[in-house]
């Protein structure tokens, strides 16, 4: 199935965009006489931070890069405070202590300038504030640790808005963040257990608390996973019997029109006169090409109530083909190639600020994929770093694309007008004051990625009507959801006999027939042959259009493409040589360098064992022995024997198997050893054990095959009056940054 619906990703590629001769090289013309204003926000390496865990990849991220936006959920803290006064003093003392991750996410955010915008979804409220206090039956049959008491409104909505207020207040006033927003909702459509008006309260408290602290706080939501989801009702998949209840005694939560949740949202805050400056969704398993049809969507929406200078936001998002996750390909140049293809897209779509994800998980799954694997470090995980602070080729196109557009000198950079002879090559291009910036893309989507959609523009190519395409995917889905092995099978026998046509029916036939020979043998250089095999015996010319387009794309898939790139216009004399920098196979590639150098082959797209794995592997060893002969000497310092060290080896290494640390100073207390020395000591141990680890992680993302550093490249530019020119040849899912300066 996966592979089927892979086939009709790659053929709606080259449905929608023209087709070139592989041997003409693509031509990109670069107009330095052609500014199209200020590089917008959207082209930032902006995130959305989560989990807040990890000092290193904090501090490193903020070093490299520039983000415009920064999204922070206060994750878990509202539900474990245990009244309004609780959590006001853990919010300002505990929460935001200057010592903490929080406290260091504020103030990288205020040296950046960017927007902080900040929100206590998903896991929103405390059993204090709860309208189902007590209630912690579990919403959801395949994710127990969501509880009622925590996806239900507010008993109070005043008080709800006194949260808000206090949050916004400490961080406005007294941590002075200026810039600073407030998100409300995380994915509603399914995880607010209430009714579509009960949400749009819960925003408006939360708004009109943020305006009182500041008319300048910026304000909006909802969050729901896509932009045109819809509120889930009784019959969504994997609520438990309770929500069923639940959903009845309220009369049904579903919107009586049908309408997607944003829409009927936008209609909510005109009517009401509700504040509202962004709107936000999240977007996975999506086609990147259509974040311009879902821009101009919303804009659209919002035009029709009037709703002027409201930013359009895709707050939560990653290149993610649905599970199984984790996937390998998420480590990939893949993912970085998608990531400008991405943003370039929401840029054409009229998109205003973006959040990439920066650092969200699903422990349970990473975890059970690092045990399979001998704790490698390449899980297939959507955060920019591993586990324990590689970075992987998508943080390289984020930096690449920073270096690009970050101001100099306090100036922002003009964007200038690219235009380029096919559209497979992303393009763009910024004026800065030591020259010209291009970062082009290659993405070409791989096999993992499963799109409904993409299926459906294909089937309307290929003359099916909207009740076949309607029905055919209702048909594959029925099929996944009880996952029949058959399911494409058996809809092509069901779809030929309901809808009695020969050549759609050869269409069908001609799709299931490459599916099923790229079951068996999924090289392309055999899919390409057997497509020459099936479509000579055809009928149909339709049917041989398809065939013929498959195989252009297929070999667009597998060859480099050749690259002219003209600087034309230049207000400056160029040098006659260009600073490149990749991301592919082979450069600024963490992910492939350890599969190259695994100890033996495996079936992993990073590999096991590789050189990154043993590198890190080593690396927490050596931490570990730093750090307990620096405790060690620190001990001996307070008067302690030889025979009182070897008992604190003795008890480490036996807390270290059990996996309960917090014994540890029981125990040696009762051995009489001091409580102070000990507690002072195992804190020293921690912070010498994470800085010695930090150093030789930074030594090893300094590798020539990792770091973009490492794929720096000159190549030659032929200059003449007011114009330069060069030559570059890209792989599949790969990134270029090039860099034309002053003579």
């Amino acid at each position: 199935m996966k592979i089927f619906l892979a086939l009709l990703t790659v053929l709606i590629f080259i449905v929608v965009k023209p087709a070139y001769i592989l041997s003409e090289p693509i031509e990109v013309n670069v107009d330095a006489a052609k500014g199209l204003g200020p590089v917008p926000d959207i082209f930032s390496s902006s995130i959305w931070i989560v989990k807040a865990n990890n000092r290193y990849n904090i501090e490193r991220f903020f070093k490299e890069n520039h983000p415009k936006t920064i999204q922070f959920t206060f994750d878990l803290f509202l539900p474990k405070t245990k009244s309004l006064e609780d959590y006001k003093q853990k919010f300002k003392n505990e929460f935001f202590h200057p010592s903490g991750i929080p406290y260091l996410i504020v103030q990288k955010a205020k040296e950046a300038e960017a927007e902080l915008i900040v929100g206590f979804d998903p896991f929103t409220i405390p059993a204090w504030l709860s309208s189902r206090q007590g209630d912690n039956r579990p919403a959801f049959t395949h994710e127990s640790w969501w509880t009622i008491e925590q996806l239900s409104p507010p008993r109070d909505f005043k008080r709800w808005g006194e949260v808000v207020s206090f949050a916004l207040s400490f961080l406005r006033n007294e941590l002075g963040v200026k810039k600073l927003g407030f998100y409300v909702g995380h994915e509603p459509n399914w995880l607010w257990m209430g009714s579509e008006e009960s949400l749009f309260k819960y925003y408006e408290a939360a708004a009109r608390a943020a305006k009182s602290v500041s008319s300048e706080i910026k304000v909006g939501g909802l969050g729901p996973w896509s932009l045109t989801a819809k509120k889930e009702g009784a019959d969504f998949e994997g609520i438990t019997p309770a929500i069923g209840e639940l959903v009845k005694k309220d009369g049904g939560w579903k919107n009586p029109k049908g309408y997607p949740l944003l829409k009927s949202f936008i209609e909510y805050v005109s009517k009401n006169n509700v504040p509202l400056d962004f709107i936000n969704w999240h977007s996975f398993t999506h086609n990147s090409y259509q974040f311009v049809s879902d821009g101009k969507t919303v804009s659209q929406w919002l035009k029709e109530k009037n709703l002027d200078n409201v930013r359009i936001y895709i707050s939560d998002w990653a290149y993610w083909a649905g599970w199984p996750y984790p996937d390998d390909y998420l480590d990939t140049e893949e993912t970085a190639s998608e990531a400008i293809t991405a943003l370039f897209s929401m840029w054409k779509g009229g998109v205003d600020w973006h959040g990439h994800d920066f650092d969200i998980q699903v422990d349970a799954h990473e975890n059970s994929r690092r045990k399979e694997r001998r704790n490698a470090e390449f899980v297939g995980d959507w955060p920019l770093f591993t586990k324990h602070g590689i970075i992987k080729p998508i943080y390289n196109s984020f930096k690449a694309l920073t270096i690009a557009t970050k101001p100099t000198g306090g100036r922002t950079p003009e964007l200038l007008k690219v235009e380029s002879s096919t559209d497979d090559i992303v393009a763009i291009s910024t004026m800065k004051d030591d020259g010209i910036y291009l970062l082009l893309s290659n993405f070409v989507p791989g096999q993992a990625r499963l799109r409904a959609s993409i299926t459906k523009l294909l089937l309307e190519k290929s003359g099916f009507s909207a009740e076949e395409i309607s029905w055919l995917k209702e048909c594959i889905q029925e099929g996944k959801k009880s996952k029949r092995k058959d399911t494409l099978f058996s809809c092509k026998e069901q779809f030929i006999a309901r809808v009695k046509d020969n050549q759609k029916a050869e269409i069908v036939e001609f799709l299931a027939n490459m599916y099923s020979y790229l079951h068996n043998n999924p090289s392309i250089q055999g899919v390409l042959t057997h497509i020459g095999e099936v479509s000579s015996n055809v009928k149909y010319p339709q049917t041989k259009i398809i065939a013929s387009a498959l195989s252009d794309a297929l070999k667009r898939t597998s060859s480099n493409k050749s690259l002219t790139v003209d600087f034309a216009n230049l207000s400056f004399s160029p040098s006659n040589q260009a600073t490149v920098y990749t991301i592919d196979s082979n450069h600024s590639n963490a992910c492939r360098l350890n599969k190259k150098t695994e100890s033996s082959s495996t079936d992993t797209l990073c590999g096991i064992g590789g050189m990154v794995d043993k590198a890190v592997w080593q690396a927490n060893a050596d931490a570990n022995t730093y750090a307990q002969k620096k405790l060690e000497d620190f001990l001996s310092s307070k008067g302690y024997s030889a025979k009182d060290l070897e008992l604190v080896r003795e008890k480490i290494q036996t807390a270290k198997k059990q996996g309960n640390l917090k014994q540890l100073l029981n125990q040696l207390t009762k051995k009489g050893f001091q409580k102070k020395d000990i507690m002072l000591g195992l804190k020293r141990l921690k912070t010498v054990r994470e800085n010695h680890l930090r150093e030789q992680i930074d030594k090893i993302n300094a590798w020539k095959e990792i770091s973009l550093e490492g794929s720096e490249r000159i190549e030659a530019v032929k200059v003449t009056k007011n114009s330069g020119t060069l030559n570059i040849t890209m792989e599949p899912n790969s990134v270029h940054l090039v860099i034309l300066n002053k003579e």
